[in-house]
């Protein structure tokens, strides 16, 4: 098989594999985690983008005879692919942008010290000003921009070193591409969990050393199209590592969100989310001293809930207000806490029995008598 038609095959197949991944991850997300996040968001928009990376690529197959020697192409031809690759070089440089990005944002999602999150901050700020500078970059190499598809010598202007421009920016790509894998190691072994879950961890998360290995296979590709005497023929290969780069990396950068396919907690908890929804039987009462294991779960999840604050500050101003006991107010903070731990009496005396809910608690009654 030509090395055209081997691109063409192995572009399509490997986006084909990324777009699933990444809606299997959004799937997941929104039915089970029950959350789409800024991070999910931006990982849609560098597949949208490779979506186009891979129309462009089969434009200039198809039209303008992409890894054709030269001598078997026209000037026109030749012409269409040069403006083909301007816009497979913006294209390009948005995707992996737009990558990082993303796993920065799934990063913070995750922050737990103040330094990871500044270097998270950080490094997104230095990736938005390296995209915006790419992309000046790559729009003003010619000026005119016309001299850059000129192959008659007839349009006077000036351009830049292209050569140094490629090898510049692949440079710091990999180096971030490292960083990025780096980043979250101390984070994810110093989380409570076993030894081996820990592992597991930065195991998935490094799985982004396929794509950096992949961005240094693209930089040895760009040595070659660069000193070639048959560009448009040796083009080939550059645009074949950048489709295995791109999609490796959504893929490798989506598979840490897909954790809870294999969660027995989180699809043991949406499962009884979702029947309790269904059957109308969403309220649990829960006795002093009582509590189902499923309850203790919709509790930890209720107290993340802004009705469920809400619900609990209303009757706290309610005991406040109306009770005038001593003690009242201590009482119905013990109240709260102990069904928030899930706890039974712990010796604070007969309490009010809280009819536990998927949105909040609610308070059917007051405490019958003061905290001792």
């Amino acid at each position: 098989m030509e090395a055209r038609n081997v691109l063409i095959v192995v572009s399509t197949v490997m986006t084909a594999v990324a777009t699933i991944v990444y809606f299997v991850r959004l799937s997941a997300r929104y039915f089970i985690v029950k959350q789409i996040g800024i991070d999910d968001i931006m990982m849609g928009v560098a597949v949208a983008i490779t979506c186009g990376y891979l129309a462009e690529i089969y434009i200039a197959w198809a039209s303008y005879g992409l890894g054709k020697h030269g001598t078997e192409l026209s000037l026109n031809q030749m012409v269409g692919i040069l403006k083909m690759t301007l816009a497979i070089e913006t294209t390009y440089y948005g995707i992996v942008n737009a990558i990082k990005a993303s796993i920065l944002l799934l990063y913070l999602r995750i922050a737990i010290t103040s330094f990871f999150k500044r270097a998270c901050l950080w490094t997104l700020a230095f990736v938005a000003c390296f995209f915006l500078a790419s992309e000046v970059a790559t729009l003003a190499q010619c000026v005119p921009l016309n001299k850059a598809w000129d192959l008659t010598g007839t349009v006077k202007g000036n351009c830049i070193n292209t050569t140094a421009f490629f090898y510049s920016t692949s440079g710091i790509h990999i180096v971030l591409d490292c960083w990025l894998i780096a980043l979250p190691i101390r984070t994810l072994l110093s989380i409570q969990r076993p030894t081996e879950e820990k592992l597991a961890l930065v195991f998935i998360f490094g799985m982004g050393i396929f794509s950096a290995t992949a961005s240094i296979v693209r930089l040895y590709s760009i040595r070659v199209f660069t000193q070639s005497k048959d560009p448009f023929h040796d083009a080939v290969p550059v645009n074949l590592w950048s489709m295995v780069e791109v999609n490796v990396a959504i893929i490798c950068a989506s598979i840490p969100a897909l954790k809870c396919l294999v969660s027995r907690n989180q699809r043991d908890r949406t499962r009884g989310y979702t029947a309790d929804k269904k059957s109308g039987s969403s309220m649990i009462t829960s006795r002093s001293g009582t509590h189902r294991a499923d309850g203790a779960e919709r509790l930890k999840s209720s107290r993340e809930s802004s009705d469920s604050m809400k619900k609990i500050r209303m009757e706290w101003d309610y005991q406040q207000q109306f009770d005038n006991k001593p003690g009242s107010s201590y009482e119905m903070a013990s109240n709260i806490s102990t069904t928030v731990r899930g706890g039974g009496e712990y010796g604070y005396g007969q309490h009010s029995s809280p009819d536990i809910t998927s949105s909040g608690l609610e308070y059917t009654g007051r405490s019958q008598y003061p905290y001792p």
